[in-house]
């Protein structure tokens, strides 16, 4: 026997050459088939990707309207909420003026200061708890008004002297 007669008996009867050359094609259409498997799958990754992408758009375009109108709503909130602050410094502001100009001629007005608090606060304090403690009230009343209207009592230190001093 020669060796290709032992060739071919090991081989089932072919030669060496066709072995090899179905291997090779066995190993084509295995290649053929993963990259046909690949292609499918690298697909369906990119269309993967793709709609991924999308609702990513989509959840930042909606978070950017959501937080443009919270910004536009907090403006809308902010410009009467100032306007009204506004309003309420420039009357307390002449409010304070007027104020001021009042404790500045309290001297004129003496008697009409120290009549009205004692009348006032008598008449309401007699009301509610009788006529003795109303009398006792409205001369207190009067007593503390007269101070403020005539003696020079600095505004600026009554916490001082409510308080007491902290300065020593």
């Amino acid at each position: 026997m020669s060796s290709n007669d032992n060739d071919n008996n090991d081989n089932g009867g072919g030669g060496s050459g066709d072995k090899i050359s179905s291997m090779l094609e066995s190993g084509k259409e295995y290649a053929d088939k993963a990259k046909e498997q690949y292609s499918g799958f690298s697909s369906q990754i990119g269309s993967l990707r793709a709609s991924l992408k999308q609702g990513v758009k989509a959840s930042v375009h909606a978070t950017n309207d959501a937080l443009a109108k919270a910004e536009e709503t907090t403006i809308e909130l902010r410009k009467p909420i100032a306007q009204g602050l506004k309003t309420m410094e420039y009357e307390g502001s002449k409010g304070i003026a007027v104020v001021w100009k009042a404790h500045a001629r309290r001297h004129e007005f003496g008697p009409h200061i120290v009549g009205g608090s004692a009348l006032l606060v008598g008449a309401l304090v007699g009301l509610r708890r009788g006529r003795i403690p109303g009398v006792v009230t409205a001369a207190v009343a009067g007593g503390l008004a007269y101070a403020f209207a005539y003696e020079p009592f600095p505004l600026q230190d009554i916490p001082d002297l409510v308080f007491g001093n902290k300065k020593e």
